[in-house]
């Protein structure tokens, strides 16, 4: 043990060539302390509320309710030019001139013909969107997308600049308290002012996407400034798949703890989030949840703010204008991919299969309201099952892969697996014959049982794939391919609101939707099991960062 803590303290300017291979150039890698680690850890437990109890449960509730009380409906499809008798209007051929053929009134106020009971009052609610009109369930998923997209845009011109100078961690923090103040102001928008809420919403995803790949951008860096890290001898530290391998059970134990500590705190203010919406009622329970989840974040940042190095980066390069350098990086990066084909096919799969987490909790939120007319209670229930199950579905995996020695590839195939034969049973519902498959409010059971499966497999799948990924960038580049990462992410979180939507709108139905999430569960197994092997693509890394070469010599490529 001694000799480990002796290890763990050698200044890097110290290490011998061998000893300093896989550490980035004109970074300063100090080890890190139980304190820094564990104010890494809060961080997580800081911001987890936002995509726990606000993002899928309290503002999707809350959007829905200000786009059905500023909406407009009709009692019953009657004929316009061209319609057949009962035909349900062309939401895409409605407009402000021809609305009348439709007989439009209030969705709520004083319209008896439309009870909250029926579903075609759902089918019938509509709001102004593009210079038509969409139903108010599709305006929701519409408002998301919009800000995913927004998120997209930070990603790119902050990645490659947080990797320079001590912008990382100043950049966590400003992000941090702008979506901090978004979610504060959610307590304005009215049915009147609906259109508040999107902004507002736009802002805090900005600050909440963005904080969040810096702060992940940390996990490499601290892995291998880990003390476990640090104690390899030489021999083993020139040995790429054994280095590869410490390095991987680090991370995996870091990333692990940092989600279960996560999603620990998403159950308790998914609790707190449920009990406001039950003792307060709408829309002022949704209201306050957000509040609650809003000042929890920016109050449990401040250990990071404290404890955490910055561990700065090299300085931006002269001549470069930081607004735009980002953005260049990020084209010389997609150029030089093929020297990357691992962590290429890597990401083709993050891209295929990460929408689905999101997408589908808010599409259970949406199909347990909407359809199955489920009460707030029961939803309120679902969504502290959720991530009460990712917290136990992290420790569980993290002990059965090391009791069957999976690596962390192999593991992720696996989640992803049992992913997809999990969301068939939504696919159950569409036979007529078929009584299960959330088609009864009298079994809402099903519900609870299927956010639990979803939650314990949705933590440890995160935190194996960003495991994964952390282990195929080039060291020295972070936050920049960490916001590929997030890019990838992002980049697809547009598809699943919008097929969602698009499948709702069409057919009138979520449960369509299930077939999407199958698909983009099952589709990146056979790529990650031929095309991503992890130990050319931890070699790849080397070769393209800012390293040393095992030889000691220093990488050419810089």
């Amino acid at each position: 043990m001694a000799k480990t803590t002796e290890a763990a303290k050698v200044a890097v300017d110290e290490l011998t060539p061998t000893e300093a291979s896989y550490r980035p150039t004109g970074e300063r890698l100090e080890p890190t302390t139980k304190k820094e680690r564990v104010s890494w850890f809060a961080y997580d437990w800081a911001n987890h509320g936002i995509s726990s109890a606000v993002t899928v449960f309290a503002l999707p509730l809350f959007l829905d309710y200000l786009a059905f009380h500023a909406g407009s409906g009709y009692p019953a499809p009657v004929l316009g030019p061209g319609d057949s008798a009962g035909k349900l209007p062309d939401f895409a051929a409605l407009t402000a001139a021809n609305a009348t053929w439709y007989q439009f009134g209030s969705c709520i106020a004083g319209n008896s013909s439309l009870p909250l009971t029926d579903q075609a009052y759902y089918d019938r609610c509509v709001v102004p969107w593009a210079g038509g009109y969409i139903r108010a369930t599709t305006w929701t998923l519409n408002v998301t997308s919009i800000s995913v997209a927004c998120q997209a845009f930070f990603y790119i011109t902050l990645g490659s600049l947080a990797d320079h100078g001590g912008l990382r961690k100043r950049l966590l923090l400003i992000f941090t308290y702008i979506g901090v103040a978004a979610s504060l102001l959610l307590l304005i928008p009215t049915p009147e002012t609906y259109w508040l809420a999107a902004v507002f919403l736009v802002l805090m995803n900005i600050g909440y996407g963005t904080s969040l790949v810096l702060y992940v951008a940390y996990l490499p860096l601290l892995a291998e400034a880990d003390p476990r890290t640090l104690s390899l001898s030489p021999e083993d530290k020139a040995d790429v798949a054994k280095y590869q391998h410490k390095v991987e059970d680090v991370t995996n134990i870091l990333s692990s703890t940092a989600f279960a500590t996560a999603y620990l705190a998403g159950t308790f203010l998914a609790a707190v989030s449920g009990g406001m919406i039950i003792l307060l009622g709408t829309p002022l329970g949704y209201k306050v949840s957000i509040v609650i989840c809003g000042v929890w974040w920016g109050f449990f940042a401040i250990p990071l703010m404290l404890n955490v190095k910055e561990r700065a980066g090299p300085p931006l390069p002269k001549g470069e204008f930081f607004a735009t350098y980002s953005w260049k990086q990020l084209f010389k990066t997609l150029y030089n991919i093929p020297k990357l084909p691992r962590l290429f096919w890597f990401l083709l799969c993050w891209w295929i299969y990460s929408d689905s987490f999101g997408s589908l909790a808010s599409l259970a939120v949406l199909f347990a309201q909407s359809e199955l007319k489920l009460s707030s209670l029961i939803i309120s229930t679902l969504v502290i099952i959720a991530p009460f199950g990712a917290a136990i579905g992290n420790t569980v995996t993290i002990l059965i892969q090391r009791r069957v020695g999976a690596s962390a590839k192999s593991t992720l195939m696996g989640l992803l697996a049992v992913y997809g034969i999990a969301c068939c049973y939504g696919l159950v519902g569409l036979s007529p014959n078929v009584p299960i498959g959330f088609k009864n409010p009298k079994w809402w059971y099903e519900m609870p049982v299927f956010a639990f499966v979803h939650g314990f497999l949705l933590g440890p799948t995160q935190s194996y794939s960003r495991v994964v990924f952390s282990e195929l960038i080039p060291p020295g580049r972070e936050t920049e391919f960490f916001s590929i990462y997030a890019i990838t992410d992002k980049g697809s979180s547009w598809i699943g609101p919008l097929i969602v939507g698009a499948l709702n709108q069409a057919g009138g139905t979520l449960r369509l939707s299930f077939v999407y999430f199958v698909t983009a569960f099952l589709i990146p197994i056979p790529i990650l099991f031929f095309l991503v092997d992890m130990v050319k693509g931890k070699k790849d890394a080397l070769t393209m960062g800012r390293v040393r070469l095992p030889n000691g010599s220093p990488n050419s490529s810089q």
